[in-house]
């Protein structure tokens, strides 16, 4: 935090000093933070949106688009938080993820699907980046190794889905930019972090998904189709901290979807907003402090996914600002405490 300094907003910007100012807010004794991303999660309606917003998470990052219209329609709300989406993933045939969410035939990755016309086919409708989903009976490393060049060919950025050891491994063979989730049936080996910091890779863990699954195991069936040996949140919390011991850098992200339905009569409530402030503070229960914690859902996020315009509050940036009443680097929690809330300049 710096020393006690005024901030104004001119339209949608961060500006050093303006003219003709219409509002002053005293703001003494709070702590202004940039406005939270969340950086992997799920939505489903416009009201997910209202949610984040409500929560101070001014950016959200949707993992997995099936419906390219249905997806354009979360972008471009003023006063609501700002929405970027990966495409279809490539998913294979026969895999947990294809069977689990019943995939269409159309929309899967074959053996024979060319790379590169899946990539123009994903930037082409207005994707933002790109998701693999790296499992068992998933993607070759071939596979995945040719989508990721066929990405960065376009200057554009990879994300790959990776929960287990081998298909973490995989994922950073293919030099993907972000690894989604964590192993959780081990350790991850030395030379895994060595590739990753070598290779520039970032991840996000989302803590908040292995915290939700590992209260309510019947969560792994659906995710993976089938029980999985060896899997433990200790597991996910030791890789994370390797993470952060190596510097590798780590991105807040929850997976949230809002209500998940698990059967006819179970509900796992898994809410958009509140989840990413869990998520800080099971970021810093890994190793993290409050304020690496803080960076993870802001400077760091915005730096790792290209977002020039956002994630410090700085002239000529987005006004992307959560006003809090008490300081979050004495206590993480603290980011719930919320006096106010701007996306782009609307509060």
């Amino acid at each position: 935090m710096t020393p006690p300094r005024t901030i104004f907003i001119d339209g949608e910007r961060i500006v050093d000093s303006c003219t003709g100012v219409t509002n002053t807010i005293d703001a003494s004794g709070q702590f202004l933070i940039p406005g939270l991303v969340d950086s992997h999660l799920h939505l489903r309606s416009l009201s997910n949106l209202e949610d984040l917003t409500s929560y101070g998470v001014t950016t959200a990052l949707e993992m997995n688009c099936q419906n390219y219209t249905a997806c354009a329609l979360f972008k471009g709300h003023p006063g609501l938080s700002d929405f970027m989406s990966a495409g279809i993933p490539v998913i294979t045939p026969g895999s947990p993820h294809a069977n689990g969410f019943q995939v269409p035939a159309d929309h899967l990755f074959y053996p024979s699907s060319d790379p590169d016309e899946w990539v123009r086919n994903v930037f082409g409708n207005n994707s933002d980046y790109l998701k693999i989903v790296s499992e068992p009976r998933g993607p070759s490393p071939l596979n995945q190794t040719a989508v990721v060049r066929a990405t960065h060919s376009i200057g554009k950025q990879a994300m790959t889905h990776a929960a287990d050891v081998n298909s973490f491994l995989e994922a950073i063979a293919s030099g993907t930019d972000g690894l989604q989730h964590i192993a959780n049936d081990g350790l991850l080996p030395q030379s895994a972090f060595e590739d990753m910091k070598r290779q520039g890779q970032f991840v996000t863990p989302t803590l908040s998904l292995f915290k939700l699954a590992d209260a309510n195991p019947i969560l792994w069936t659906l995710l993976r189709g089938f029980q999985w040996p060896n899997i433990s949140y200790a597991n996910v919390q030791a890789n994370v901290a390797t993470l952060h011991r190596y510097g590798i850098p780590i991105l807040a992200g929850t997976d949230a979807v809002g209500a998940l339905p698990i059967n006819a009569t179970t509900i796992i409530q898994f809410p958009h907003g509140l989840t990413l402030h869990r998520e800080l503070g099971y970021l810093v229960e890994a190793g993290l402090s409050p304020a690496e914690a803080i960076n993870a859902a802001t400077s760091v996020a915005a730096k790792y996914h290209r977002l020039t315009d956002r994630g410090v509050i700085a002239h000529g940036l987005r006004a992307d600002l959560l006003l809090l009443k008490s300081n979050p680097l004495l206590n993480i929690s603290n980011t719930l405490d919320i006096a106010r809330v701007w996306v782009a300049g609307r509060e």
